[in-house]
Formats: structure tokens, C-alpha cells, sequence
């Protein structure tokens, strides 16, 4: 063993190949890293118990305790430490496996010394983001919860789990659910609990767009000097995250031009004419299942290796009726703060038929539907004719099997004669409205009789303020 005893980044090699060893020796001090060497996982395990590491760089297969085995005794102890494996036997499910199980990356044999260094300033660099971000974020998990997702159902709170474990790593990461289930805000999460928070979040949408405009964007297009110029998404999104939203909709043609970018982290930038080291975070996200894509032949299958290395499954709304009031509770009071109103919530009846409906649209239909009642609402509490109002039948559907009834029904049950009156009220105003305020026109719109429409108005006193007008 060998050991340079400096105060800079420390850094462990282990390989049972003494001439590897020296050679990644050799590159590693003449950048100015503190190196330590073993011949032996056993021999690295023992010199861990008293010595500590931003970095090991490890061969994957060794004699006796190969580079997994040894990954994961020193993971246990010190989470931190970053790994990069070296394998001479490279394929993409063994990259998949070295990543999941906790390596920053690997590196394939033969390899160049640039490349080597790349990837050893790259793991050190997020070694130290990763620190410095547990302390800046500390108690962020119990004091305010995961930015931007709202929800207190078990399947929620796994996801806030998950995102909280895998956010600091630049793993990339595959969010999959239905459309308008909330795998964007998933996808803000993670960059915002990142250490990357403060670099770019750049949205690229695969859905409905032309190859060619998707190849600029991948690519760039024009010179340095040219007006229309633009440069790679991945320079846009440099030091921070690229979200790839619907991927399974990208071309197979520029799928292959991202299993390069990949497999080579690195990328041309036209506007530069120059390729580019790759230094961002890529989380993806499909409505559709990305496992049947790949056997339909639609999607790469060594492409889904490489971005599923996490995956995280948004359950649809109809699947977390926990999520829903709390939901509608807060795009309540963001879209009555955005229009100057103060509305102070949902009566219990709108409540029982918010966590009937069927939520087809998700998360973003329930945000629409709040947002169509705040804009037309006059009163202070939402109640059911609001709320019928401005949901298109049979889109709005209360379910009639037994589990749902009794949820319905429980408790006091519904106010049936109030809920009637309240609707009967609100449709005999808009008539009236319509009609200019005649009762004979209105009694027409209605096909009601002028006294049959009379004495609906007087029983709902409608009548008592409103001046004769036919």
C-alpha cells in the first residue's frame, strides 16, 4: 500500500492488477489528488476502517470479493463515498447494475486517461455538492415536506421518500404515470432538492414534435454568429437538469443519438462545432408503458437501460382519493389569491362529490375544474351547484357500487332539499338573465308555466326584491 498524506480530496484505488494500480496511480497524483492503493477488496476494507474517502475506484471483478460486494460493505458504513467502477467486460445491464447498486459510474477498459479524469472530477464534484447539500437542506424533509407535491396517501408518500434518497445522486431517473398525474412536478422535486437547484431545469417535450425540430434541439442549429443561432439542450441545461418529457414519442432515429450521448457523455453542439462534455441530470417521463414500447420495437431497449436506471410510478388520482381535498384545498387558494378573492373552502357536500368523481384528467383536471369555480364563484364556501356548474356531464360521474355509496351516504349524509333549492335557485337566475328579466321569456327557457315558474321563484324568494317586468 501506498499513501500520499495531503489535506486535499482523498481518493482509494483498488485493483488485484498491481500495473493498473500504478498506472491510475501515476494520472491521478500528477493532477494533485491524495492517492491510497490496494491489491485486495479485503485489503481496502481494512484500510477504510481507520482512513476515510471521497472517491474508490474499483475494479468490478476481483478475486475473492469482487467490486459489488466491496461497493456495498462500504456503502453500509459510509454512504458518501463516491465509486467509480472499472470493467473490462462492459455492457449495458452491467452498467445499469453498477449505477443501482450505488456507483457514481463505470468506465470500460481500455479507457482514456482524459475520460478517466473527466469522470474522477465529476464524482468528487458531486461528492462535495452532496455534502454541502446536507447541510444546507437538513430538517428541510420534516419541516416543509417535497416542493411542490401536494399529498398525504401512502403511494405519495413513498414517492417523497424515493426523491428524497435519489435526488443528490445524478443518476438518471424514468418518471412514468398518466397524463396529468403530476410527473413534471416529480421532475421539479428532484432538480430543486438537488444540488443542482440553482442551475437550469430545461423542459424538452417529445410529444407531437417533428424529428427535425427535436434533432435541433439535441443538437443546436446554426453557427456562433448567425442571429437564429441556438445552442444543444444539454448546453442550455449545463450543470443543472434536462427533462425529457414523453421520451417513448422520440424518434428511433434521434433515440440512437441519445444512447451516444450516453454512452460517450458527450454531445456536438452545432452552434459551437464543437462536442462537448455531458454534465447534466436527465430524468425522463412517458404516459405510456415503457417495458410494452420496447417489445413493440418503438423504444430502444439499451436506451431504457440507460434511463431507467430509477424509475418512479405516479399512481393516477383515482388511486389516492386521500390526495384529492388536500389538492383542491391548494389550487383553491392559489387560483382565489391569483383573481383577488377570498374563498374560504368547500362546503362537506362538494367535498363527498369531489372524492366520488373518477379524475379521467388527473391532477391537472381537478386544478382546471377548481380554477373554472374560482373564476365564477361569488360566495365565500364552494357549494355543489358551483360545482355542477362547471362539470360537463357524463365527464362527471359519482360511482354507484356499494364501497362508494356508503362513502357518499355516511355520516349526515347529503342535504338533499337544500342542495335541490340551491341549484333550482341558480338555474331560474340564469334564465332570468338570459331574458333580460322577463318572467314570461324565462318561463319559455325554462318550458315552465308563468305561475308554475312564479311559485318556484316565491318559494326560493326570488320574488320578494324584483320589481314587475311583464
Amino acid at each position: 500500500m501506498e499513501t500520499n498524506k495531503t489535506e486535499k480530496t482523498r481518493i482509494l484505488i483498488v485493483d488485484d492488477e498491481k500495473n493498473m494500480v500504478e498506472s491510475l496511480c501515476t494520472i491521478l497524483r500528477r493532477k494533485g489528488y491524495s492517492v491510497v492503493t490496494a491489491l485486495s477488496a479485503e485489503q481496502a476494507i481494512s484500510i477504510c476502517n481507520s482512513d476515510r474517502f471521497n472517491l474508490i475506484v474499483t475494479d468490478a471483478r476481483m478475486k475473492k470479493t469482487d467490486g459489488f460486494k466491496f461497493m456495498e460493505s462500504i456503502k453500509k458504513d459510509f454512504p458518501d463515498t463516491e465509486f467509480v467502477m472499472i470493467t473490462a467486460y462492459a455492457t449495458p445491464k452491467l452498467a445499469v447494475k453498477a449505477i443501482k447498486e450505488g456507483a457514481f459510474d463505470y468506465i470500460a477498459k481500455p479507457f482514456d486517461p482524459e475520460e478517466f479524469i473527466f469522470t474522477v472530477k465529476r464524482a468528487l464534484e458531486h461528492n462535495r455538492l452532496v455534502l454541502e447539500n446536507k447541510k444546507l437542506m437538513g430538517t428541510l424533509a420534516n419541516e416543509e415536506g417535497l416542493r411542490g407535491v401536494i399529498g398525504k396517501s401512502p403511494q405519495i408518500q413513498e414517492i417523497c421518500k424515493l426523491v428524497y434518497t435519489v435526488a443528490p445522486t445524478v443518476s438518471p431517473v424514468l418518471i412514468e404515470g398518466e397524463k396529468g398525474a403530476g410527473k413534471e412536478l416529480i421532475a421539479r422535486a428532484l432538480h430543486f432538492h438537488s444540488a443542482r437547484r440553482d442551475k437550469p431545469f430545461y423542459y424538452l417535450n417529445c410529444a407531437g414534435v417533428p424529428a427535425g425540430l427535436l434533432e435541433k434541439e439535441l443538437s443546436g442549429c446554426g453557427k456562433a454568429q448567425d442571429k437564429e443561432a441556438k445552442d444543444s439542450c444539454f448546453k442550455i441545461a449545463g450543470g443543472g437538469t434536462l427533462y425529457i418529457n414523453e421520451i417513448c414519442d422520440m424518434p428511433l432515429s434521434l433515440q440512437e443519438q441519445m444512447l451516444r450521448i450516453f454512452k460517450n457523455s458527450k454531445y456536438y453542439n452545432k452552434k459551437s462545432g464543437t462536442e462537448e462534455m455531458l454534465d447534466v441530470r436527465i430524468i425522463s417521463s412517458t404516459a405510456k408503458n415503457t417495458e410494452d414500447e420496447v417489445k413493440k420495437g418503438n423504444f430502444r431497449e439499451d436506451l431504457f437501460y440507460r434511463v431507467n436506471i430509477i424509475n418512479i410510478k405516479v399512481p393516477p388520482l383515482r388511486e389516492r382519493r386521500e390526495d384529492i381535498i388536500p389538492l383542491a384545498e391548494h389550487f383553491l387558494d392559489k387560483h382565489s389569491a391569483l383573481t383577488g378573492k377570498i374563498i374560504k373552502g368547500f362546503d362537506d357536500d362538494v367535498k363527498k362529490l369531489l372524492l366520488q368523481h373518477e379524475w379521467r384528467g388527473n391532477v391537472l383536471e381537478l386544478e382546471k375544474l377548481v380554477e373554472k369555480i374560482v373564476s365564477m364563484e361569488n360566495r365565500d364556501v364552494v357549494a355543489v351547484p358551483s360545482v355542477v356548474r362547471q362539470i360537463k356531464a357524463p365527464a362527471f360521474k359519482v360511482k354507484d357500487n356499494d364501497d362508494e355509496g356508503k362513502e357518499v351516504f355516511s355520516g349526515k349524509g347529503i342535504n338533499y332539499q337544500e342542495q335541490v333549492s340551491n341549484y333550482e335557485k341558480e338555474l331560474i337566475e340564469l334564465a332570468m338573465r338570459k331574458s333580460g328579466g322577463s318572467i314570461s321569456k324565462t318561463a319559455q327557457l325554462l318550458k315552465l308555466s308563468r305561475h308554475a315558474l312564479r311559485y318556484q321563484m316565491q318559494k326560493l324568494g326570488l320574488l320578494g326584491s324584483r320589481k314587475k317586468q311583464d
